[in-house]
């Protein structure tokens, strides 16, 4: 399933142990991937600065490979081809590491095969196990049209419960606890104000994986303005995870854009303050 990459003065396998893995679903707008996109490339353009420690850098350490997951390949998302790019691939799901931050983050850049949401996050589950990962941040958003509390726009971090305390750099009043359909099926807990019920991938992951766990979601519709979702979901993590990235005095985060949003039709979004804190 994970393929580690090559980089030559690497001795040994990577080490997941104890770590925060973050992942997108591949979802409405695909906002997950895109605050995703917005972190590894500030994070990256951050490496090649003087003076920062190696610990601190994020670095690809391999990929993923599942027969659920479409293949895809293409250019390099993070290199800009007019600036000496060595010309390498990125791949349908590819592994970054923050070594010091104890962080990994998964990004899936195409979906899962249908009828297959189950048997991919059943490995996954299995996988994230098998490696001993502290803890779980899956990203994700549900349909606007559907949302009971227009003031729920922004993100909100759900969490299941039964599931011990390990995410307390989280705001609290932030966090809503949400039950399992179990719960509900049984009448024990209602659902958060009928706002979020757990589905497709989602819902298959918080069954199979068995390490602690917690969705940040938002409402979202399919727009230019998923650019502008996807920086705040990336000031969420930012700024709860300590990943070092520095707000200006607005509050507002300046991220990197990657060059491969050029293509995208739209004017380059203004920095988005954290509106989760």
């Amino acid at each position: 399933m994970f393929h580690e990459e090559n980089r030559g003065g690497n001795n040994g396998l990577t080490s997941f142990e104890g770590q925060t893995l973050i992942l997108p679903t591949v979802t409405i707008g695909n906002v997950g991937q895109i605050a995703l996109d917005y972190l590894i490339a500030t994070l990256l353009n951050r490496t090649t600065g003087e003076g920062v420690k190696d610990g601190d850098c994020i670095r690809k350490v391999g990929y993923i490979v599942h027969d659920s997951v479409l293949p895809l390949v293409g250019n390099n998302a993070f290199e800009n081809r007019d600036a000496g790019a060595n010309g390498a691939l990125s791949l349908a799901v590819e592994v970054f590491q923050i070594a010091a931050k104890k962080i990994t983050i998964i990004q899936q850049r195409s979906p899962v095969r249908k009828n297959e949401n189950r048997t991919y996050a059943v490995d996954l589950g299995r996988w994230i196990k098998e490696n001993k990962f502290l803890r779980v941040v899956l990203l994700t958003t549900q349909d606007r049209a559907l949302s009971l509390h227009p003031s729920l726009a922004s993100a909100t971090v759900y969490q299941w419960t039964g599931v011990p305390d390990s995410f307390t750099d989280f705001p609290s009043r932030y966090v809503k606890t949400l039950a399992t359909p179990e719960e509900v099926q049984a009448g024990e807990i209602p659902p958060v104000d009928g706002v979020f019920h757990p589905r497709g991938f989602v819902a298959q992951f918080v069954h199979a994986c068995e390490v602690p766990s917690i969705v940040l979601s938002m409402f979202s519709v399919e727009s230019v303005n998923n650019l502008v979702e996807g920086q705040q979901l990336a000031a969420v993590l930012a700024s709860c995870l300590s990943l070092g990235i520095t707000a200006g005095e607005n509050g507002a985060f300046a991220f990197v854009t990657p060059p491969s949003f050029d293509a995208i039709v739209t004017d380059d979004p203004a920095p988005i303050p954290n509106m989760l804190l």
